[in-house]
């Protein structure tokens, strides 16, 4: 798929990062229509400039995995009010609160497993930065927190539509 669009960036004569097109990949979660409607909006959105990574993650509202990183490292430090502030702040950035917590189990499933995954330059599930720091965050927390975790987000995805303003139920998670 990422050669697909890449190819078809070319015969569009538009100018396309590869961590753009692979962040559109990403979102489109391998459908070809659905990438293809991606690329169409983000040309738009961009009136034929540079297309880049940030421009891709501002237009649908994507956040870095180091964001979810931090917000861990934060959580695990106990610091509440730093943990709100940073989610507001992956919040206005545009990320709805069942992307958020379908991103959030990403990272718990990283930094439960990152022993047995390797960094792959083709792959944008993590970059060298994201993938240590997930290694140090998992040498600070054992299994059973992370563990609680998972299931704590789990709950908080079913429950997420239960309320006006789903927004509260993640807050109230963190």
């Amino acid at each position: 798929l990422f050669n697909f669009i890449k190819k078809i960036g070319v015969e569009e004569k538009k100018e396309i990062e590869d961590n753009a097109i692979k962040l559109i990949v990403k979102i489109s979660e391998g459908s070809v229509r659905d990438a293809l409607s991606l690329l169409d909006r983000a040309f738009i959105s961009t009136n034929n400039s540079l297309l880049t990574f940030q421009k891709v993650q501002e237009i649908f509202g994507f956040v870095d995995k180091s964001s979810y990183i931090k917000l861990i490292e934060l959580i695990f430090s106990g610091e509440e009010v730093a943990v709100i502030n940073h989610y507001r702040k992956i919040y206005s950035s545009g990320v709805d609160p069942y992307n958020f917590l379908n991103d959030f189990l990403e990272i718990l499933y990283f930094v439960k497993n990152i022993s047995n995954i390797k960094v792959d330059g083709t792959s944008f599930s993590l970059n060298d930065k994201d993938y240590r720091n997930i290694e140090l965050l998992s040498k600070k927390l054992n299994s059973s927190q992370i563990l609680l975790f998972w299931e704590l987000t789990l709950k908080t995805i079913k429950e997420i539509n239960l309320v006006n303003n789903p927004n509260l139920s993640i807050e109230m998670f963190l």
